[in-house]
């Protein structure tokens, strides 16, 4: 079966919609799918990513002569004779009705819209295009969280995939015996000051030593880290706070991982657009066996109820409490973190996204037949 997949974003390992249109298409070349990822540009992941799939790139820089850059997925495909070979288009984060409709009328090509959305007030923008699609020939409608499912009517739930042979513990952790923490995201004023909070209570009420690595990728963050670590130094927590500018590479955050013993998801505190869906960082940490601590509307209702996910309330965190649990769990580290290795192997890993997705292409294609 030869599936084509569409991306809509330049290729880059930091960038979501990027990342789960990478790990699909590894996670089906693996089980021998012939894949073709259509994308534009890529960024210097490129050099270390090395795809075993087929990579069709158009120059990122055409997209300044032309109006709608939906165009440059249609250019790229009839400039590739490889498309009257695929069997099913796999389109990711574009829900632009040009699109689908050339595909679906002109390619005479089933496809599968796979709805990506981060934050609640995105999914009115595709609501209303998902009933045009049904009427063509997409019949298949899949989405990132059971959040989005639910609201747009999805016909399945297919979580990021991550690779959990490359996101994996390297080593044993029950030597730790304090809370090294990582905190990979955009800097916000109340995600640092609850987890400032939390480590004055660890130290204070429990005797747990606890350090805390935030790195950012965003370059105006730089002009933050004079501040947090005033704020560090303020709360008696000199040297126990690192903040960084940088953008990782793959190695450097699985060093980052195994090096903590947890991770921290606060991203984007938002309590009147929260998001929707799991942030794929999160499901990495998992994988790496890394228990979570992180808020209650990031989408984490997607995933099974899991001992290693430590939830705090978005609306009003209970400092004292989640210190308490925190502490607690340190004791049960190792327990920890075959949970959430086991969470991710059963839930997210490249092998059960795949299966679940050569399912769907078989059924379109017997729709498609019938």
């Amino acid at each position: 079966m030869s599936i084509g997949i569409i991306s809509p974003h330049s290729l880059s390992l930091n960038n979501g919609s990027s990342v789960l249109s990478y790990n699909i298409s590894q996670a089906l070349s693996n089980k021998n799918m012939d894949v073709k990822l259509i994308t534009i540009d890529v960024s210097s992941a490129i050099d270390e990513i090395k795809p075993n799939f087929l990579l069709y790139l158009y120059d990122e820089r055409s997209r300044n002569t032309l109006l709608d850059p939906t165009k440059l997925y249609i250019m790229a495909m009839r400039d590739f004779e490889m498309i009257s070979n695929i069997d099913v288009m796999h389109i990711i984060g574009n829900y632009n009705p040009f699109l689908v409709s050339f595909i679906s009328h002109r390619l005479k090509k089933p496809a599968l819209i796979h709805v990506h959305i981060r934050v609640h007030r995105s999914i009115a923008k595709v609501f209303s295009l998902l009933s045009l699609y049904r009427q063509l020939r997409i019949n298949k409608v899949v989405a990132t969280s059971i959040n989005i499912a639910r609201q747009i009517n999805a016909d399945d739930i297919i979580l990021p995939p991550i690779d959990c042979h490359t996101f994996k513990p390297k080593r044993s952790i029950n030597t730790i015996n304090d809370a090294s923490m990582l905190y990979l995201g955009p800097f916000q004023r109340f995600d640092i000051l609850t987890m400032l909070k939390i480590m004055v209570i660890l130290k204070r009420n429990f005797n747990v030593y606890s350090s805390l690595t935030m790195i950012s990728r965003f370059s105006e963050d730089k002009e933050l880290i004079p501040k947090i670590l005033r704020l560090a130094a303020k709360f008696n927590l000199e040297g126990q706070v690192k903040a960084f500018v940088k953008i990782l590479s793959l190695q450097e955050k699985i060093n980052l991982l195994n090096e903590s013993t947890f991770y921290v998801g606060l991203l984007k505190h938002n309590k009147n657009f929260p998001f929707v869906e799991p942030p794929i960082s999160i499901l990495e940490a998992l994988s790496m066996g890394k228990p979570v601590i992180s808020y209650d509307n990031i989408g984490l209702n997607s995933l099974p109820n899991d001992k290693s996910i430590i939830v705090l309330n978005s609306g009003a965190v209970n400092i004292k409490q989640a210190a308490r649990i925190i502490a607690d769990k340190i004791n049960l580290l190792d327990q920890l973190s075959l949970s959430a290795r086991k969470l991710a192997l059963k839930n997210f890993s490249y092998e059960v996204i795949s299966d679940k997705l050569i399912k769907i292409y078989n059924k379109l294609l017997n729709n498609l037949s019938d």
